[in-house]
Protein backbone atom coordinates (compact mmCIF):
# COMPACT_ATOMS: atom_id res chain seq x y z
CA UNK A 1 0.00 0.00 0.00
CA UNK A 2 1.31 3.75 -1.22
CA UNK A 3 1.01 5.76 2.37
CA UNK A 4 -1.34 8.56 1.71
CA UNK A 5 0.20 12.04 1.24
CA UNK A 6 0.38 14.69 3.64
CA UNK A 7 -2.25 16.43 2.13
CA UNK A 8 -4.45 14.00 1.84
CA UNK A 9 -4.13 13.40 5.58
CA UNK A 10 -4.63 17.05 6.90
CA UNK A 11 -7.71 17.06 4.58
CA UNK A 12 -9.18 14.19 5.99
CA UNK A 13 -8.16 14.20 9.91
CA UNK A 14 -9.92 18.26 9.40
CA UNK A 15 -13.17 16.86 7.66
CA UNK A 16 -13.19 14.30 10.63
CA UNK A 17 -12.73 17.34 13.29
CA UNK A 18 -15.12 19.22 11.70
CA UNK A 19 -17.96 17.10 11.28
CA UNK A 20 -17.14 16.30 15.15
CA UNK A 21 -17.21 19.79 16.03
CA UNK A 22 -20.89 20.60 13.71
CA UNK A 23 -22.18 17.53 15.35
CA UNK A 24 -21.25 17.86 19.25
CA UNK A 25 -20.22 21.59 19.83
CA UNK A 26 -19.19 21.37 23.10
CA UNK A 27 -16.29 18.83 22.21
CA UNK A 28 -14.23 22.14 21.64
CA UNK A 29 -14.36 22.75 25.56
CA UNK A 30 -13.77 19.23 26.88
CA UNK A 31 -12.19 16.11 25.31
CA UNK A 32 -10.90 18.22 22.37
CA UNK A 33 -9.48 20.83 25.06
CA UNK A 34 -6.34 18.88 25.08
CA UNK A 35 -2.43 20.68 25.87
CA UNK A 36 -0.85 21.78 23.27
CA UNK A 37 1.92 19.27 24.21
CA UNK A 38 2.27 16.19 26.85
CA UNK A 39 4.37 17.71 29.41
CA UNK A 40 3.31 16.78 32.99
CA UNK A 41 2.14 13.09 32.04
CA UNK A 42 4.81 12.35 35.00
CA UNK A 43 4.23 15.08 37.68
CA UNK A 44 0.29 13.42 38.76
CA UNK A 45 0.01 12.64 42.60
CA UNK A 46 0.61 9.25 42.60
CA UNK A 47 -2.96 7.91 43.53
CA UNK A 48 -3.33 9.22 39.73
CA UNK A 49 -1.48 6.95 38.45
CA UNK A 50 -2.66 3.68 40.55
CA UNK A 51 -6.55 4.49 39.78
CA UNK A 52 -5.38 4.64 36.13
CA UNK A 53 -3.97 1.51 36.35
CA UNK A 54 -6.71 -0.06 38.05
CA UNK A 55 -8.95 1.41 35.59
CA UNK A 56 -7.02 -0.26 32.75
CA UNK A 57 -6.54 -3.71 34.29
CA UNK A 58 -10.46 -3.75 35.68
CA UNK A 59 -11.84 -2.60 31.92
CA UNK A 60 -13.79 -0.16 33.88
CA UNK A 61 -14.37 4.04 32.46
CA UNK A 62 -12.95 6.33 35.29
CA UNK A 63 -14.94 8.89 33.25
CA UNK A 64 -18.46 7.87 34.57
CA UNK A 65 -19.32 8.02 38.37
CA UNK A 66 -20.20 4.23 38.55
CA UNK A 67 -16.25 3.71 37.04
CA UNK A 68 -14.37 5.80 39.46
CA UNK A 69 -16.53 4.04 42.50
CA UNK A 70 -15.28 0.57 41.47
CA UNK A 71 -12.00 1.72 41.11
CA UNK A 72 -11.95 3.29 44.35
CA UNK A 73 -13.17 0.31 46.30
CA UNK A 74 -10.89 -2.11 44.69
CA UNK A 75 -7.91 0.66 45.31
CA UNK A 76 -8.62 0.89 49.23
CA UNK A 77 -9.22 -3.14 49.42
CA UNK A 78 -5.71 -3.85 47.74
CA UNK A 79 -3.66 -1.09 49.52
CA UNK A 80 -5.08 -3.17 52.69
CA UNK A 81 -2.68 -5.82 51.57
CA UNK A 82 0.51 -3.64 51.18
CA UNK A 83 -0.18 -1.08 54.31
CA UNK A 84 1.18 -2.19 58.19
CA UNK A 85 -1.72 -3.15 60.05
CA UNK A 86 -3.83 -3.28 57.00
CA UNK A 87 -6.51 -6.15 56.98
CA UNK A 88 -5.12 -8.05 54.25
CA UNK A 89 -7.15 -7.77 51.40
CA UNK A 90 -10.42 -9.76 51.16
CA UNK A 91 -9.99 -13.10 52.61
CA UNK A 92 -12.35 -16.44 52.52
CA UNK A 93 -15.98 -16.07 54.02
CA UNK A 94 -15.09 -12.32 54.73
CA UNK A 95 -18.18 -10.00 54.87
CA UNK A 96 -18.09 -7.61 52.32
CA UNK A 97 -19.96 -4.29 52.35
CA UNK A 98 -23.15 -4.00 50.52
CA UNK A 99 -21.72 -1.95 47.88
CA UNK A 100 -19.24 -4.58 46.94
CA UNK A 101 -21.70 -7.23 46.96
CA UNK A 102 -23.08 -6.13 43.89
CA UNK A 103 -19.95 -7.04 42.04
CA UNK A 104 -19.16 -10.47 43.87
CA UNK A 105 -20.10 -12.66 40.91
CA UNK A 106 -18.78 -11.04 38.23
CA UNK A 107 -15.55 -11.28 36.15
CA UNK A 108 -13.85 -8.46 37.71
CA UNK A 109 -14.40 -9.36 41.34
CA UNK A 110 -12.88 -13.16 40.42
CA UNK A 111 -9.83 -11.28 38.55
CA UNK A 112 -8.92 -9.14 41.82
CA UNK A 113 -8.79 -12.03 44.29
CA UNK A 114 -7.15 -14.18 41.40
CA UNK A 115 -4.24 -11.67 41.01
CA UNK A 116 -4.38 -10.08 44.12
CA UNK A 117 -0.54 -10.29 45.16
CA UNK A 118 0.40 -9.16 41.48
CA UNK A 119 -1.77 -6.21 41.76
CA UNK A 120 -0.80 -5.19 45.34
CA UNK A 121 2.59 -5.66 44.20
CA UNK A 122 1.88 -3.24 40.71
CA UNK A 123 0.63 -1.09 42.86
CA UNK A 124 3.84 -0.89 45.13
CA UNK A 125 6.06 0.13 41.94
CA UNK A 126 3.81 2.80 41.45
CA UNK A 127 3.99 4.64 45.07
CA UNK A 128 6.76 6.48 45.67
CA UNK A 129 10.05 5.10 46.84
CA UNK A 130 12.53 6.26 49.72
CA UNK A 131 13.77 9.40 47.58
CA UNK A 132 10.04 10.38 46.59
CA UNK A 133 10.48 8.62 43.32
CA UNK A 134 7.90 6.58 41.33
CA UNK A 135 9.78 3.92 39.73
CA UNK A 136 7.80 2.97 36.94
CA UNK A 137 7.26 6.77 35.95
CA UNK A 138 11.12 7.18 36.23
CA UNK A 139 11.39 3.73 33.87
CA UNK A 140 9.20 5.49 31.03
CA UNK A 141 10.95 8.81 31.12
CA UNK A 142 14.08 7.18 30.30
CA UNK A 143 12.88 5.41 27.59
CA UNK A 144 13.83 6.79 24.37
CA UNK A 145 10.93 4.99 21.73
CA UNK A 146 7.47 4.41 22.17
CA UNK A 147 8.00 0.91 21.47
CA UNK A 148 10.97 0.86 24.65
CA UNK A 149 8.58 2.97 26.99
CA UNK A 150 5.79 -0.08 26.35
CA UNK A 151 8.40 -2.60 27.04
CA UNK A 152 9.56 -1.02 29.93
CA UNK A 153 6.05 -0.58 31.24
CA UNK A 154 4.92 -4.35 30.97
CA UNK A 155 8.03 -5.39 32.23
CA UNK A 156 7.25 -3.41 35.53
CA UNK A 157 3.44 -3.94 35.32
CA UNK A 158 2.85 -7.41 34.60
CA UNK A 159 -0.72 -7.21 34.13
CA UNK A 160 -0.45 -4.23 31.21
CA UNK A 161 -0.27 -6.85 28.50
CA UNK A 162 -1.38 -6.44 25.12
CA UNK A 163 -3.41 -3.15 24.50
CA UNK A 164 -3.53 -2.56 28.31
CA UNK A 165 0.02 -0.94 28.01
CA UNK A 166 -0.97 1.55 25.63
CA UNK A 167 -4.85 2.04 27.59
CA UNK A 168 -2.42 2.98 30.69
CA UNK A 169 -0.60 5.50 28.72
CA UNK A 170 -3.19 7.40 27.48
CA UNK A 171 -4.91 7.39 30.81
CA UNK A 172 -1.59 9.31 32.28
CA UNK A 173 -1.76 11.89 29.10
CA UNK A 174 1.42 9.93 27.77
CA UNK A 175 2.04 11.19 23.92
CA UNK A 176 0.28 8.06 22.48
CA UNK A 177 -2.53 6.93 19.96
CA UNK A 178 -3.97 3.70 21.28
CA UNK A 179 -4.28 0.67 18.73
CA UNK A 180 -7.58 -0.54 19.82
CA UNK A 181 -9.63 -2.70 17.26
CA UNK A 182 -11.76 0.50 16.46
CA UNK A 183 -9.09 3.38 16.08
CA UNK A 184 -7.30 0.74 13.85
CA UNK A 185 -10.36 -0.43 11.89
CA UNK A 186 -11.18 3.30 11.19
CA UNK A 187 -7.36 3.97 9.64
CA UNK A 188 -7.76 0.69 7.89
CA UNK A 189 -11.09 2.11 5.65
CA UNK A 190 -9.48 5.35 5.56
CA UNK A 191 -6.59 3.99 3.51
CA UNK A 192 -4.07 4.83 6.28
CA UNK A 193 -2.57 1.68 6.83
CA UNK A 194 -2.57 -1.67 5.17
CA UNK A 195 -3.84 -3.98 7.69
CA UNK A 196 -5.08 -4.22 11.29
CA UNK A 197 -2.40 -5.16 14.01
CA UNK A 198 -2.52 -7.09 17.28
CA UNK A 199 -1.39 -4.50 19.99
CA UNK A 200 0.71 -6.88 21.44
CA UNK A 201 2.99 -6.99 17.76
CA UNK A 202 2.93 -2.94 18.57
CA UNK A 203 1.40 -2.03 14.86
CA UNK A 204 4.13 0.42 13.89
CA UNK A 205 2.23 1.60 10.71
CA UNK A 206 -0.54 2.77 12.98
CA UNK A 207 1.73 4.96 15.35
CA UNK A 208 4.03 6.29 12.32
CA UNK A 209 0.29 7.25 10.23
CA UNK A 210 -1.12 9.15 13.84
CA UNK A 211 2.70 10.63 14.33
CA UNK A 212 2.54 12.38 11.10
CA UNK A 213 -1.03 13.54 11.64
CA UNK A 214 0.23 15.30 14.36
CA UNK A 215 3.57 16.35 13.27
CA UNK A 216 1.22 17.96 10.09
CA UNK A 217 -1.72 19.68 11.78
CA UNK A 218 0.38 20.61 15.02
CA UNK A 219 -1.87 18.94 17.20
CA UNK A 220 -0.68 16.57 19.95
CA UNK A 221 -1.59 13.04 19.85
CA UNK A 222 -4.15 12.76 22.53
CA UNK A 223 -6.24 14.92 20.49
CA UNK A 224 -5.41 12.54 17.47
CA UNK A 225 -6.55 9.67 20.01
CA UNK A 226 -9.52 11.45 20.86
CA UNK A 227 -10.61 12.59 17.18
CA UNK A 228 -10.16 8.81 15.95
CA UNK A 229 -11.85 7.36 19.16
CA UNK A 230 -14.80 9.37 18.60
CA UNK A 231 -15.08 9.04 14.79
CA UNK A 232 -14.35 5.53 15.12
CA UNK A 233 -16.54 4.70 18.50
CA UNK A 234 -13.74 3.83 20.59
CA UNK A 235 -14.75 1.92 24.08
CA UNK A 236 -12.58 4.71 25.78
CA UNK A 237 -14.25 7.52 24.52
CA UNK A 238 -17.87 6.26 24.91
CA UNK A 239 -18.65 7.93 27.84
CA UNK A 240 -17.70 11.38 26.12
CA UNK A 241 -19.54 10.84 23.29
CA UNK A 242 -18.25 8.35 20.68
CA UNK A 243 -21.24 6.10 21.12
CA UNK A 244 -23.53 8.75 19.66
CA UNK A 245 -20.76 10.62 17.35
CA UNK A 246 -19.26 6.83 16.00
CA UNK A 247 -19.56 6.99 12.44
CA UNK A 248 -16.78 4.24 11.21
CA UNK A 249 -18.16 1.78 14.02
CA UNK A 250 -18.66 -1.70 13.43
CA UNK A 251 -21.93 -1.55 11.53
CA UNK A 252 -20.73 1.80 10.09
CA UNK A 253 -23.26 4.55 9.36
CA UNK A 254 -21.54 5.39 5.71
CA UNK A 255 -24.29 7.42 4.65
CA UNK A 256 -23.07 10.20 7.52
CA UNK A 257 -19.49 9.86 6.46
CA UNK A 258 -16.96 12.45 5.06
CA UNK A 259 -14.73 10.02 4.00
CA UNK A 260 -16.81 7.60 2.69
CA UNK A 261 -15.12 8.54 -1.20
CA UNK A 262 -11.53 7.02 0.09
CA UNK A 263 -13.07 4.11 2.12
CA UNK A 264 -12.35 0.61 1.25
CA UNK A 265 -15.58 -0.18 3.27
CA UNK A 266 -17.49 2.11 1.31
CA UNK A 267 -16.42 0.87 -1.59
CA UNK A 268 -16.96 -2.78 -1.30
CA UNK A 269 -19.84 -3.00 0.42
CA UNK A 270 -22.09 0.17 0.52
CA UNK A 271 -20.74 2.13 -2.90
CA UNK A 272 -22.02 -0.01 -5.96
CA UNK A 273 -24.85 -1.92 -5.38
CA UNK A 274 -24.98 -5.57 -5.73
CA UNK A 275 -26.53 -7.43 -9.37
CA UNK A 276 -28.47 -9.86 -6.90
CA UNK A 277 -28.90 -13.05 -8.62
CA UNK A 278 -28.16 -12.22 -12.17
CA UNK A 279 -25.35 -12.96 -14.35
CA UNK A 280 -22.75 -11.00 -16.21
CA UNK A 281 -24.23 -11.39 -19.34
CA UNK A 282 -27.88 -10.02 -18.48
CA UNK A 283 -26.15 -7.36 -17.81
CA UNK A 284 -26.38 -4.66 -21.17
CA UNK A 285 -23.19 -5.10 -23.02
CA UNK A 286 -21.42 -2.04 -22.73
CA UNK A 287 -21.71 -2.33 -18.65
CA UNK A 288 -20.06 -5.74 -19.10
CA UNK A 289 -16.44 -5.94 -17.47
CA UNK A 290 -14.89 -7.33 -20.70
CA UNK A 291 -16.87 -4.52 -23.23
CA UNK A 292 -15.49 -1.79 -20.35
CA UNK A 293 -11.90 -3.37 -20.54
CA UNK A 294 -11.80 -2.81 -24.51
CA UNK A 295 -13.52 0.37 -24.75
CA UNK A 296 -12.00 2.23 -21.50
CA UNK A 297 -8.85 0.40 -21.03
CA UNK A 298 -7.97 -1.19 -18.12
CA UNK A 299 -7.10 1.40 -15.81
CA UNK A 300 -10.99 2.87 -15.68
CA UNK A 301 -12.36 0.18 -14.24
CA UNK A 302 -13.05 -0.36 -10.62
CA UNK A 303 -10.87 -3.22 -8.57
CA UNK A 304 -14.21 -5.24 -8.29
CA UNK A 305 -14.63 -5.49 -12.34
CA UNK A 306 -10.75 -6.35 -12.60
CA UNK A 307 -10.95 -9.06 -10.27
CA UNK A 308 -14.58 -10.38 -11.57
CA UNK A 309 -12.17 -10.82 -14.40
CA UNK A 310 -9.54 -12.67 -13.06
CA UNK A 311 -11.70 -15.22 -11.11
CA UNK A 312 -13.91 -14.95 -14.64
CA UNK A 313 -16.83 -17.26 -13.27
CA UNK A 314 -19.68 -16.90 -10.20
CA UNK A 315 -20.97 -18.90 -7.86
CA UNK A 316 -24.50 -20.31 -7.55
CA UNK A 317 -26.70 -17.44 -6.92
CA UNK A 318 -23.93 -14.86 -7.78
CA UNK A 319 -22.10 -13.42 -10.39
CA UNK A 320 -18.43 -13.19 -11.28
CA UNK A 321 -19.38 -9.10 -10.14
CA UNK A 322 -20.62 -10.33 -6.94
CA UNK A 323 -18.52 -12.81 -5.65
CA UNK A 324 -15.51 -10.00 -6.21
CA UNK A 325 -17.07 -7.31 -4.31
CA UNK A 326 -17.33 -10.21 -1.40
CA UNK A 327 -13.87 -11.05 -1.85
CA UNK A 328 -12.71 -7.66 -1.34
CA UNK A 329 -15.38 -7.03 1.06
CA UNK A 330 -14.09 -9.68 3.40
CA UNK A 331 -10.11 -8.54 2.82
CA UNK A 332 -10.63 -4.67 3.33
CA UNK A 333 -8.48 -4.00 0.72
CA UNK A 334 -6.23 -5.12 -2.12
CA UNK A 335 -2.98 -5.10 0.23
CA UNK A 336 -4.82 -7.52 2.44
CA UNK A 337 -5.76 -9.75 -0.21
CA UNK A 338 -2.47 -10.49 -1.44
CA UNK A 339 -1.74 -11.43 2.19
CA UNK A 340 -4.28 -14.26 2.01
CA UNK A 341 -3.24 -17.64 2.21
CA UNK A 342 -5.27 -20.43 0.01
CA UNK A 343 -7.49 -21.41 2.84
CA UNK A 344 -8.32 -17.79 4.00
CA UNK A 345 -9.32 -17.41 0.35
CA UNK A 346 -11.40 -20.52 0.29
CA UNK A 347 -13.25 -19.76 3.40
CA UNK A 348 -15.51 -17.24 1.38
CA UNK A 349 -18.69 -19.14 -0.18
CA UNK A 350 -18.34 -19.80 -4.16
CA UNK A 351 -14.27 -19.87 -3.85
CA UNK A 352 -12.66 -22.63 -4.83
CA UNK A 353 -9.45 -23.83 -4.62
CA UNK A 354 -8.71 -23.28 -8.49
CA UNK A 355 -9.90 -19.63 -8.10
CA UNK A 356 -7.79 -19.14 -5.21
CA UNK A 357 -5.38 -20.08 -7.00
CA UNK A 358 -5.71 -18.02 -9.89
CA UNK A 359 -6.27 -15.27 -7.70
CA UNK A 360 -2.77 -15.70 -5.94
CA UNK A 361 -1.40 -16.13 -9.45
CA UNK A 362 -2.77 -12.82 -10.35
CA UNK A 363 -1.00 -10.96 -7.14
CA UNK A 364 2.50 -12.82 -7.04
CA UNK A 365 2.67 -11.25 -11.08
CA UNK A 366 1.59 -7.98 -10.04
CA UNK A 367 4.12 -8.12 -6.86
CA UNK A 368 7.18 -9.39 -9.58
CA UNK A 369 6.01 -6.64 -11.50
CA UNK A 370 6.54 -4.09 -8.74
CA UNK A 371 9.66 -5.71 -7.53
CA UNK A 372 11.45 -5.27 -11.26
CA UNK A 373 11.40 -9.25 -12.24
CA UNK A 374 13.83 -9.12 -14.36
CA UNK A 375 15.16 -5.41 -14.46
CA UNK A 376 16.46 -5.81 -11.00
CA UNK A 377 19.09 -7.72 -12.82
CA UNK A 378 21.76 -4.97 -14.74
CA UNK A 379 20.41 -2.52 -12.29
CA UNK A 380 22.71 0.19 -10.81
CA UNK A 381 22.67 0.47 -7.56
CA UNK A 382 24.48 3.88 -6.00
CA UNK A 383 22.65 4.35 -2.92
CA UNK A 384 20.59 2.25 -0.26
CA UNK A 385 17.18 4.04 -1.52
CA UNK A 386 18.15 2.00 -5.02
CA UNK A 387 18.00 -1.41 -3.42
CA UNK A 388 14.85 -0.51 -1.36
CA UNK A 389 13.17 0.86 -4.68
CA UNK A 390 14.47 -2.43 -6.45
CA UNK A 391 13.31 -5.16 -3.67
CA UNK A 392 10.48 -3.54 -1.89
CA UNK A 393 7.83 -4.87 -3.75
CA UNK A 394 9.04 -8.75 -3.63
CA UNK A 395 9.63 -8.34 0.78
CA UNK A 396 7.66 -6.13 2.28
CA UNK A 397 4.76 -8.07 2.40
CA UNK A 398 6.33 -11.38 3.07
CA UNK A 399 4.75 -13.20 5.98
CA UNK A 400 8.49 -14.78 6.60
CA UNK A 401 11.70 -12.98 6.83
CA UNK A 402 13.96 -13.56 3.71
CA UNK A 403 17.25 -12.84 3.44
CA UNK A 404 19.05 -12.31 -0.07
CA UNK A 405 22.49 -12.18 -0.80
CA UNK A 406 22.83 -9.49 -3.94
CA UNK A 407 25.50 -9.52 -5.90
CA UNK A 408 27.48 -6.52 -7.88
CA UNK A 409 30.11 -6.32 -10.32
CA UNK A 410 32.89 -3.60 -10.21
CA UNK A 411 30.69 -0.75 -11.58
CA UNK A 412 28.04 -1.80 -8.48
CA UNK A 413 25.36 -3.34 -11.15
CA UNK A 414 23.26 -6.22 -9.59
CA UNK A 415 24.70 -9.37 -11.34
CA UNK A 416 22.55 -11.76 -9.77
CA UNK A 417 20.95 -12.48 -6.33
CA UNK A 418 20.29 -15.61 -4.07
CA UNK A 419 17.74 -16.28 -1.35
CA UNK A 420 19.86 -17.39 1.56
CA UNK A 421 17.45 -18.39 3.96
CA UNK A 422 13.67 -18.18 5.41
CA UNK A 423 12.38 -18.27 8.39
CA UNK A 424 13.48 -16.64 11.84
CA UNK A 425 17.05 -15.25 11.00
CA UNK A 426 19.47 -16.52 13.02
CA UNK A 427 23.04 -17.59 12.77
CA UNK A 428 22.41 -21.22 12.12
CA UNK A 429 20.76 -20.15 9.18
CA UNK A 430 22.93 -17.21 7.90
CA UNK A 431 26.50 -18.40 8.05
CA UNK A 432 29.11 -16.82 6.72
CA UNK A 433 31.07 -19.39 5.27
CA UNK A 434 27.99 -20.67 2.76
CA UNK A 435 27.01 -16.72 2.07
CA UNK A 436 31.24 -16.07 1.26
CA UNK A 437 30.86 -19.32 -0.62
CA UNK A 438 28.32 -18.29 -3.37
CA UNK A 439 30.17 -14.49 -3.22
CA UNK A 440 33.46 -16.16 -4.34
CA UNK A 441 31.64 -18.61 -7.10
CA UNK A 442 29.99 -15.55 -8.84
CA UNK A 443 33.56 -13.17 -8.70
CA UNK A 444 31.54 -10.78 -6.79
CA UNK A 445 33.22 -7.21 -7.08
CA UNK A 446 30.89 -6.08 -3.90
CA UNK A 447 27.64 -7.54 -2.57
CA UNK A 448 24.77 -6.49 -0.18
CA UNK A 449 22.59 -8.09 2.29
CA UNK A 450 18.94 -7.55 2.07
CA UNK A 451 15.91 -9.25 4.63
CA UNK A 452 12.34 -8.13 5.45
CA UNK A 453 10.49 -7.72 8.75
CA UNK A 454 7.11 -9.22 8.80
CA UNK A 455 5.98 -6.98 11.46
CA UNK A 456 6.75 -4.05 9.07
CA UNK A 457 9.13 -2.29 11.88
CA UNK A 458 12.62 -2.56 10.21
CA UNK A 459 14.55 -1.22 12.93
CA UNK A 460 17.67 -3.78 13.13
CA UNK A 461 17.33 -6.39 16.15
CA UNK A 462 20.80 -7.28 18.44
CA UNK A 463 20.92 -10.46 16.22
CA UNK A 464 20.26 -8.39 13.06
CA UNK A 465 23.44 -6.40 14.05
CA UNK A 466 25.93 -9.29 14.88
CA UNK A 467 25.30 -11.25 11.70
CA UNK A 468 25.61 -8.22 9.88
CA UNK A 469 29.35 -7.78 11.72
CA UNK A 470 29.87 -11.42 10.80
CA UNK A 471 29.63 -11.22 7.52
CA UNK A 472 30.80 -8.09 7.01
CA UNK A 473 34.39 -9.49 8.88
CA UNK A 474 33.99 -12.61 6.46
CA UNK A 475 33.56 -10.43 3.27
CA UNK A 476 36.61 -8.54 4.73
CA UNK A 477 39.16 -11.58 4.55
CA UNK A 478 37.88 -12.21 0.45
CA UNK A 479 38.30 -8.65 -0.22
CA UNK A 480 35.15 -8.20 -1.33
CA UNK A 481 33.26 -4.97 -0.50
CA UNK A 482 30.25 -4.79 1.32
CA UNK A 483 28.12 -2.12 -0.04
CA UNK A 484 24.94 -2.24 2.34
CA UNK A 485 22.68 -4.44 4.67
CA UNK A 486 19.33 -3.33 4.41
CA UNK A 487 15.92 -4.29 6.46
CA UNK A 488 12.94 -3.54 4.77
CA UNK A 489 9.61 -2.80 6.49
CA UNK A 490 6.38 -2.58 5.04
CA UNK A 491 7.20 0.98 3.97
CA UNK A 492 10.27 1.95 5.06
CA UNK A 493 13.32 0.88 5.31
CA UNK A 494 17.00 0.58 7.73
CA UNK A 495 20.31 0.98 6.12
CA UNK A 496 23.37 -0.11 7.64
CA UNK A 497 25.29 1.65 5.69
CA UNK A 498 23.40 5.39 6.13
CA UNK A 499 23.70 4.51 10.07
CA UNK A 500 27.68 3.97 10.08
CA UNK A 501 27.15 0.14 10.82
CA UNK A 502 29.12 -1.88 8.98
CA UNK A 503 32.17 -2.35 10.86
CA UNK A 504 35.06 -4.14 8.81
CA UNK A 505 37.93 -4.47 11.41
Amino acid sequence: MNPPSDIALIDSFEKIRSFLLETEPGLQATVLARPQDCAGWDEHPPAEYAEAFLGVVLGVDRQTAAGRRIVHDHLRELRNRTEPGGSGGVREGEPLSPRRVLFQASRREAFVKKNSDVLAESLRRLSPDGNGRIPVVDALAGAATLREAVARLRKALRLLSGLRAYAFLAQIGYPVVVPDGARQRFYQRAGWVGEVVPAANHPQEFFEVSERIAHLTGEPLLTIHAVAGLFSGARDMRAAGGDMLGVCVGRPRCESCVLKAQCSFYRYRGGLKPTATRGIKTLAVAEQPRTRFETLGPSNLSEIELLALIIRTGAEGKSSLDLAREILARFGSLEALSRAGLGELCQVKGVGRAKAIEIQAALELGRRLQAGGGMVIGAAVRRSSDLFALYRGQLAHEQQESFYLIVLNARNRIQNHFLISRGTLTGSLVHPREVMKVAVKEVAAAIAFIHNHPSGDPDPSEEDREITDRLTQAARLFGIRVLDHIIIGRDNYFSFADHNLLHEG
